[in-house]
């Protein structure tokens, strides 16, 4: 019931958006929420331009230094919460998932405002969050269902250069045993005016499947395994 509702809120947040662009072995993100909408509730400048790689540019799909962001507000999210720099995102991938492998991330990159970007930030992950968060409200990833992934991160300052920009961060998710919900504690940014913080572009990957051993495969192995060791104790008996 609880993950019923809180997909009844992201819905109610925002759109269902198609990827632009996306990295290898890609997870859709099929709704996303935020403590502020952003310059706009759907569209461009919104959180959903987050998850949806409008920005991004995927040079070699083999090789993360060629997959670039642009410089444009449109293409990403900023905000802020009641005044203040800190604030939260939560990324909905539709379904539980265990075989998350990696988190990219691109920090601000619009001109003259990479101040915005996000500097300090904890990830949490959930199959069912106990407290739904709502948009333009506090939340607090300790109200129950949540897990943290490691400590706090520090994702370096976005570049603002013309030709694309580098990914910022690429985080490590194959601890996660398993989670459908990914949050975002927003803690700080690297200094603006106005005290807004932002992302550029998220995406998240999963290994291979042809990397994930099947269970009738594994089975099949110990069970050769078994019959290999029971046929040389029968020999050994004989001897």
């Amino acid at each position: 019931m609880k993950t019923t509702i809180l997909t009844l809120a992201l819905v109610a947040a925002t759109t269902s958006f198609a990827k632009a662009a996306t990295v290898l072995g890609a997870v859709p993100v099929v709704n996303a929420i935020a403590g502020v909408p952003g310059d706009n509730a759907t569209g461009n400048g919104s959180i959903s331009r987050v998850f949806d790689g409008s920005g991004l540019t995927i040079g070699n799909s083999n090789d993360d230094s060629t997959w670039l962001h642009d410089t444009d507000w449109e293409t990403g999210w900023q905000g802020r919460l009641n005044g203040q720099p800190k604030t939260w995102v939560v990324a909905d991938l539709g379904a539980n998932l265990s075989t998350l492998r990696s988190l990219y991330l691109w920090n601000v990159s619009e001109n003259t405002a990479t101040g915005r970007g996000v500097r300090q930030m904890d990830i949490y992950y959930s199959s069912s969050p106990s407290v739904t968060p709502l948009t333009e409200q506090p939340y607090n990833f300790s109200s129950g269902g949540w897990t943290q992934l490691n400590s706090t991160f520090t994702v370096p300052e976005g570049t603002s250069l013309p030709a694309g920009n580098v990914l910022s961060s690429k985080i490590d998710l194959s601890a996660i045993s398993s989670a459908r919900y990914i949050g975002f504690d927003l803690l700080s940014n690297y200094g603006d005016a106005i005290n807004r913080t932002g992302l550029a572009e998220v995406q998240f990957s999963t290994i291979p499947l042809s990397s994930v051993p099947e269970p009738s495969t594994s089975l099949g192995l110990l069970a050769l395994s078994a019959g290999g060791l029971l046929t040389r104790r029968n020999r050994n008996r004989k001897a």
